[in-house]
């Protein structure tokens, strides 16, 4: 890793655990505040990631795949099997949007 990169990933765990700080204290989701940390540290607000050969979006990917497979430990077999046709629904209605571009075919599907 470059010093750009360790710079980097030391500007968002400080700014997440600020965030993660003032929300708690403002008892406000600290999902707000990530989001709003987010974008304020981007480039599009005061530019303090300076990293431009995408490895902070490699391990962001990474850790939003560790997530979800988190996530995926939690659900049970009875729990999916409890939400039943919202489930169907749900996805038949995606497959559905992705094989009709259009989505007006699938309409009476849903």
């Amino acid at each position: 890793m470059t010093d750009n990169v360790i710079y980097d990933l030391l500007v968002i765990l400080a700014a997440g655990l600020i965030a993660g700080v003032v929300c708690k204290r403002l008892r406000v989701p600290m999902l707000i505040g990530y989001i709003l940390v987010g974008v304020l540290i981007a480039a599009g607000g005061l530019g303090l990631i300076r990293e431009k050969s995408h490895d902070i979006e490699q391990l962001a990917e990474a850790g939003v795949f560790l997530l979800l497979f988190a996530i995926g430990l939690e659900f049970s077999l009875d729990e999916l099997l409890g939400l039943g046709r919202h489930l169907l629904v749900g996805a038949a209605s995606r497959w559905c949007w992705w094989l009709h571009p259009s989505q007006a075919s699938c309409w009476p599907l849903v």
